[in-house]
């Protein structure tokens, strides 16, 4: 009889300990990333060769859905894409380059080009003035 009792407290014991093992297991599935959106460039997609130096993703956005269906939001800013970003622009030399952004096992691509500082000078002398405000 003493060991009937003894086995049921355990019982009541272990079966919340499982039902809490299988339930944390199920959450941390749910937060696992199913797939990374780019939602906004960089404020700085344009450079001006010999002019800039490095690249700014700051103005960038990006979502991260996770496989419980949530969707959240990521900023680009220097502090959080410290080492999480790849390109081999050259500041020196006219082209188009992709950036690879890095984001738990995803990877984003997005384009950014280097101009000469004649086509930057053209392109702002295309562009609409703003009127003066009062």
């Amino acid at each position: 009889m003493i060991k009937q009792a003894k086995k049921k407290r355990l019982l009541l014991l272990v079966i919340p300990l499982v039902i809490f093992a299988a339930l944390l297991c199920a959450c941390e599935e749910g937060l696992q990333t199913k797939d990374v959106r780019l939602t906004s460039y960089p404020d700085r997609i344009v450079y001006i060769k010999g002019v800039d130096t490095e690249l700014d993703l700051r103005g960038g956005a990006f979502e991260v859905e996770v496989k419980s269906g949530a969707v959240f939001k990521h900023v680009m800013d220097d502090h959080y894409l410290s080492g999480n970003y790849y390109t081999e622009v050259d500041f020196d030399t006219e082209g188009v380059y992709e950036v690879s952004l890095y984001y738990d096992g995803f990877y984003l691509y997005f384009p950014i080009q280097v101009i000469s500082p004649e086509s930057f000078q053209r392109l702002q002398q295309s562009q609409p003035q703003k009127e003066a405000g009062p």
